[in-house]
């Protein structure tokens, strides 16, 4: 399995405080059957403003300790990207981490609460670049758990989707897991990924998610969101075969 999303590079980000439980969760993931990860360390969220230049070199040095320690994990650059208008060029021109560094994709992360506005318009201009966003754990956003159908356009645009492990198996609450579930059933999630942060409070775990993805949409189609869709996108490649999305009634969730 391939996981996109990871706060897994120690000290420039609010995951791991220590090289030692940045290998710890690296043999956690590796024992539930993670072979690569895409190390995401937050970028142009006003707190951590890490460069690309210091992504790369951290994860190159991290990948060292891998092999010196003999963790058979590959480890891939990445960030967790706030937009903005800039956002696009700032791709092109290396500052912000696209995904293995190929310039095609990127993980976006939008506040806890709220969509941004004018954020199709942003995201039309993007996309015009040959660069896909890829949302981050939208399920976990207020007004989507509210109304899932915020993101119907977006999707339909081209964005692609990921949504997290633990909130498919409920620790992140009854309200992502339900939302959760809904973006699976009406095709609005594409990725499923662990968003890892520490060895016990949100450890690199997919396995038991893609069980609980798999009785929504089936085997196969789960096992594609951490194998064949995840792969597609660290290549840089286009991401073929995608059922398309399915509209929803304009209502509240928050309450079944």
């Amino acid at each position: 399995m391939i996981d996109l999303h990871c706060h897994i590079l120690p000290y420039i980000d609010d995951g791991p405080e220590t090289l030692q439980e940045t290998l710890e969760m690296c043999r956690m993931a590796v024992a539930d059957g993670i072979t690569t990860i895409v190390a995401t360390p937050h970028q142009q969220n006003g707190v951590y403003e890490n460069s690309a230049k210091a992504i790369l070199k951290k994860v190159e040095e991290v990948a060292l300790e891998l092999k010196n320690t003999d963790i058979a994990l590959e480890l891939l650059p990445g960030a967790d990207v706030f937009i903005d208008v800039h956002t696009g060029d700032k791709i092109a021109q290396g500052e912000i981490m696209t995904v293995n560094n190929t310039g095609r994709y990127f993980l976006l992360e939008f506040p806890a609460h709220s969509i941004p506005p004018n954020i199709e318009k942003i995201i039309f201009n993007i996309l015009l670049k040959n660069i896909t966003p890829i949302l981050t754990h939208p399920e976990r956003i207020a007004e989507v758990q509210e109304y899932p159908d915020k993101i119907y356009n977006l999707i339909c645009s081209g964005v692609l989707s990921q949504i997290t492990a633990m909130s498919l198996t409920g620790e992140f609450g009854p309200r992502a897991q339900k939302c959760a579930k809904i973006l699976l059933k009406h095709h609005l999630a594409h990725i499923i990924a662990t968003d890892a942060h520490s060895v016990a409070g949100r450890p690199p775990l997919l396995s038991k998610a893609v069980d609980m993805a798999s009785r929504i949409v089936g085997h196969e189609e789960a096992t594609e969101m951490v194998t064949t869709i995840p792969l597609q996108v660290i290549r840089g490649e286009p991401v073929l075969n995608l059922p398309p999305p399915l509209p929803l009634t304009r209502k509240r969730f928050w309450f079944f």
